[in-house]
This record gives C-alpha cells, sequence and structure tokens, in this order.
C-alpha cells in the first residue's frame, strides 16, 4: 500500500496515476488542498490514526508543502534527507555539493534593490507569498511585520537568466532525473509551460545524482535554478523533496511506474518536447510573457498538457 500525505494537485495527479496502475494507495489531504475539494481520499487525520510503525518509509510520499510543514515533528526522524534538502538554510552546503553556485543573502543593514523576497519555509502560512520583487524602500517596509520569516537576495533580473529545473522520481539513476526550461509562469513562481533540456545539463544531473547517492536519498525531487545562458552559471534558488508544480509532464513519462515501486526497477521514461498548463499559459500571456509551443509541436501531439479535471 503506498500512502500519499498531501492533497495539492501534484498529490492528486500521483494518487490518480496510481490508480491506472492498479497499484493499491491511500491519498490524504489537509484542509482546503485541492483533493478535499474534489472529495479524493480522506482528511489527513485518518493517517495519523494508524500505527506508523507499522508500514514501510518508502511506501510513504510527503507531496505537498503542507505535509512537510504538518507532519514535521512526527515524521521529521524517519525522512531526515527529506527535512535536510527543504531547508533552505542548507542551499550553500548543498550548492557546493553539485558544483553550483548560491546568492547570498541580503541583510537588513546591507542591501540594495531590487530584491528578491521568498519564504524560509513554504506553506507555514507565516508569509503570504511565494515569491516578490521589491523595487524600493515602500515595498519593502510593506513586508516588514514578516521580514523575520523571509530570505532577502539579489534580483536576478529575468532578461539575464533562464530559469531552470532538474527533477524526477530518483532511483539512484542519472537517468531517473530530467532538465527543463521554465519558459512561462503564472502566477510568478508557478510555472505555465516548460521545454526539456536534458541533454544540455547532463553534466548537473551527474553532480545531482552523485550527491543523492551520497546522502541515499530516493525518491521525489525538484532542483530549482537561475542559468546565466551567456558564461553557463547555475545558481541553486530552491529544493523540493516531493512532486512539484509542473510534475505531471515527469509521471506522464514514466512507462513503467508500478514496477518502480514495487519492484525497485529503474525509471523507464518516454518524455514529450514540452508541457503547458494552458489556463496558466493563457494568464501567462494576458501578463505579457506571449510565449507559445511550436505549433509544429502541438500538430505533432509533443506537447503534454497538464489534465484540468
Amino acid at each position: 500500500m503506498i500512502y500519499i500525505l498531501g492533497g495539492a494537485k501534484t498529490g492528486y495527479n500521483l494518487y490518480k496515476k496510481l490508480q491506472s496502475c492498479a497499484i493499491d494507495c491511500e491519498l490524504y489531504y489537509f484542509q482546503d488542498e485541492y483533493a478535499s475539494k474534489k472529495k479524493q481520499g480522506k482528511p489527513i487525520e485518518c493517517f495519523f490514526n494508524k500505527d506508523i510503525k507499522t508500514i514501510e518509509l518508502k511506501n510513504i510520499f510527503l507531496t505537498s508543502e503542507k505535509a512537510f510543514v504538518n507532519t514535521k515533528s512526527v515524521l521529521q526522524d524517519n525522512f531526515p534527507n527529506h527535512f535536510y534538502l527543504r531547508d533552505k538554510l542548507n542551499l550553500p552546503a548543498i550548492s557546493k555539493k553539485i558544483k553550483t553556485n548560491f546568492i547570498q543573502e541580503f541583510d537588513l543593514n546591507d542591501y540594495q534593490f531590487p530584491i528578491a523576497a521568498k519564504p524560509k519555509e513554504s506553506s507555514s502560512g507565516k508569509v503570504d507569498f511565494k515569491f516578490k520583487k521589491i523595487n524600493n524602500q515602500t515595498e519593502l517596509d510593506s513586508i516588514m511585520p514578516v521580514i523575520e520569516h523571509v530570505i532577502l537576495q539579489p534580483y536576478l533580473e529575468e532578461t539575464d537568466y533562464d530559469q531552470v529545473a532538474i527533477a524526477g522520481y530518483f532511483d539512484s539513476s542519472s537517468n531517473s532525473l530530467i532538465a527543463v526550461t521554465q519558459i512561462a509562469h503564472y502566477p510568478k513562481g508557478i510555472s505555465a509551460y516548460v521545454i526539456d533540456q536534458t541533454n544540455k545539463f547532463q553534466d548537473t544531473i551527474k553532480q545531482i545524482t552523485q550527491f543523492l547517492n551520497e546522502i541515499n536519498y530516493r525518491g521525489f525531487i525538484e532542483f530549482e535554478f537561475k542559468y546565466n545562458s551567456q558564461n553557463g552559471e547555475l545558481f541553486v534558488m530552491d529544493i523540493n523533496p516531493r512532486p512539484w508544480g509542473w510534475f505531471y509532464y515527469y509521471l506522464s513519462a514514466v512507462k513503467n511506474l508500478k514496477e518502480v515501486l514495487t519492484e525497485n526497477k529503474n525509471i523507464d521514461l518516454s518524455l514529450k518536447k514540452a508541457w503547458v498548463n494552458p489556463p496558466r499559459l493563457a494568464m501567462a500571456n494576458l501578463k505579457g510573457e506571449m510565449k507559445y509551443p511550436n505549433i509544429k509541436d502541438v500538430l505533432s501531439n509533443s506537447i503534454c498538457y497538464e489534465p484540468m479535471f
């Protein structure tokens, strides 16, 4: 039995995929998550009524930020690598391990605009934004009530940096990871359109593979980067040891999910060229991004579309 803790859209998609593969699974959601609104799964309290000690850890998937925040006191000792990877304070050390760069934080005595502001812990409820560009003192003053829960960093201009992610269900092999460029977003920080760039970032994929094997990590993982195409520099922005926003692109490409989860087989992928969340892409373009998939790729069925229902 697979236990999915977290009923965000990614957890819901995983639940539906496991069901379609005839894999026994149960989905547990938190209040107001996507699955609760779809009336799929059970409230998280039902999971904690179980004797957790009798459940194999490899059969538990933490699939949302709410799951990490609300299970920390119970599951942190069982999933030390997961909680280590999601702690933003560990990003400098991790960036060195995978031979990439890290953006140093500002403090309130030494900063310059524009500033990138983001929560130290997502979905903790302490900060009401995922990412914010701070252009002036007035905007900085507006977040002062929650500043102790916020990371401040230099803002990397979008004209100079692409947003890149490396992700997958890590099974110890670099072949289980893919890389994408995140072309469009809506709202800010949430992908609407990504394209496959796996071949381009093989060196970094190999470094991540080595690092994850060193800490004996297995499971869903996403590394987010800013990429300077002029000099090839990658800056680690975030690590998500769980399914991620454009997760369905990867999930739909897995040809042998049942064998991976029940027989420890390596991932077998058949990836399309790109993924699109149509409503989000439409809103991104209304906001001026003006990014569209290649019409040839659309006609040749080379695009993976996020399911809307």
